[in-house]
């Protein structure tokens, strides 16, 4: 049985190497693995079962995650699916389904995730599709945070798997939906407030759009991420500024080929006919109405001169 000392002096030796970790000191690190090499780094876990590999990706420490993984004693498939539940290791997560890329991911530490994908050693078909327990995969955090770089990182992985448009959270939050909720304005989870933009959300719809056989939730995807543009904080800004925007534009032209409902069908084909800007919607689907009104002879016919 270790003696109270030996506990002791392990569990400082695993102390150090977290703090280590979240702080970067590489000489820190490869003096503590020195002393318990792959025992540290399979077993060293703070009390949320976080490794030492986990703290230095979701800070962004990219030289100590490079002393971690690249120490002769780690095993860094296991490393990057870690695992401590009830004091058993397994190669998996945290108790609460976070990883090192996840972690990375949350984020938007675009070197640590590329550090993670690129790793000989790792599965990264895997930990794209590995989700948390409340079942966020990287791509999704990535969008709701709207990292467009995470993002793009992920989406352009020659081993990115289809089926990673199609996972969703518990709350039903695809990545697509969750692009679209930065975009609209809504809160993000660590109530922080950045920038707004619709660039993470084109390149998800860049991405539905180029799949040969979109998976079968991707009908509910689209008409959720239309929805939420329309009905989030920001949708006066997205649907009624009259100014120029590429990016929106484009992002409502996908939505709709994608077959995202709006109200009427003809505007939806002349938006896509004619690349008219996003401002024109509003007009162009009261014009519908009034059109419709007229066919049932109940107001008389607009003036077109003007349109």
């Amino acid at each position: 049985m270790a003696s109270a000392a030996a506990v002791s002096f392990w569990e400082q030796a695993v102390r150090q190497l977290l703090e280590a970790a979240d702080v970067g000191d590489t000489a820190a690190l490869e003096r503590l693995l020195m002393i318990g090499a792959k025992e540290l780094l399979m077993d060293a876990t703070d009390s949320k079962g976080t490794s030492a590999l986990m703290h230095a990706a979701k800070i962004g420490r990219v030289q100590a995650m490079r002393v971690l993984l690249g120490h002769p004693s780690a095993d860094a498939g296991v490393m990057m699916m870690h695992t401590t539940f009830d004091g058993a290791m397994m190669m998996h997560a945290t108790p609460g389904g976070d990883t090192a890329l996840t972690s990375a991911a949350f984020c938007g530490h675009l070197d640590a995730m590329r550090m993670l994908l690129d790793h000989p050693s790792a599965d990264a078909a895997a930990m794209m599709l590995h989700a948390t327990t409340e079942g966020a995969t990287a791509l999704i955090l990535a969008a709701l945070f709207g990292h467009v770089d995470a993002v793009r990182l992920v989406l352009d992985q020659p081993t990115a798997p289809a089926a990673m448009m199609a996972v969703q959270s518990s709350g039903g939050t695809s990545a697509l939906t969750a692009a679209a909720r930065f975009a609209a304005g809504e809160p993000v989870p660590d109530d922080s407030d950045p920038p707004r933009s619709c660039a993470p959300l084109l390149l998800l719809l860049r991405r539905e759009a180029a799949e040969s056989q979109p998976c079968d939730t991707q009908q509910a995807h689209v008409s959720e991420a239309m929805e939420v543009l329309r009905q989030g904080p920001r949708s006066e800004e997205l649907f009624e500024d009259d100014q120029p925007d590429g990016v929106r534009d484009e992002c409502v032209r996908l939505l709709l080929e994608l077959g995202a409902p709006y109200t009427n069908s003809a505007c939806e084909s002349r938006i896509i006919r004619e690349g008219l800007a996003l401002a024109r919607v509003p007009q162009l689907i009261n014009e519908a109405i009034v059109d419709m009104a007229v066919a049932r002879g109940q107001q008389k016919p607009r003036d077109t001169a003007s349109a």
